[in-house]
């Protein structure tokens, strides 16, 4: 049996909050997942490209996995990985059913670089509830160069005042 996949886009609102910087970004007034953000494609075109790829490879990798997991004892190391990693399955495979989920963190890693290598410099920020505001400033800050906006430019834009 052959089931056909079908995509679905859930949005609601009306799309206002982030309208001016979709289009400061790309130039257009679409909702921002029909906008062409990241390698010139919308978002369900990244959806479709990533899916057809990955889901040939998971069910594969799954696949050896099970096998592993009835060859190999529940005690041994290998039984031990491949049981914590097949209770872990859905969350690995996530980013096959988010189409905004990307297959790595790499990214966010390096953008985060030099947060963590200042931390001990700003160990002082003052109090716990400070922690979040500042990682929330620094994420605004660390998209605006990832989307290559002048920061100053985008806070005067979507801030009020």
């Amino acid at each position: 049996m052959n089931i056909a996949p079908w995509g679905i886009i859930l949005a609601g609102g009306d799309g206002t909050r982030l309208k001016q910087l979709s289009r400061i970004v790309s130039g257009d007034d679409r909702p921002k997942q029909f906008c062409a953000f990241v390698g010139g494609m919308t978002l369900p075109d990244r959806t479709r490209e990533r899916v057809a790829r990955a889901i040939a490879a998971q069910r594969t990798i799954k696949d050896e996995m099970e096998a592993a997991q009835i060859a190999a004892l529940p005690a041994s190391a290998l039984g031990k990985a491949v049981g914590y990693t097949l209770s872990l399955w859905h969350k690995l495979t996530r980013f096959l059913e988010h189409r905004a989920l990307e297959l790595s963190n790499n990214l966010a890693e390096n953008l985060m670089r030099g947060v963590a290598l200042g931390r001990k410099n700003r160990i002082h920020v003052g109090s716990e509830q400070a922690g979040p505001k500042v990682a929330a400033i620094l994420s605004v800050i660390e998209s605006c160069r990832r989307l290559k906006l002048l920061v100053r430019e985008y806070l005067t834009t979507v801030l009020p005042g």
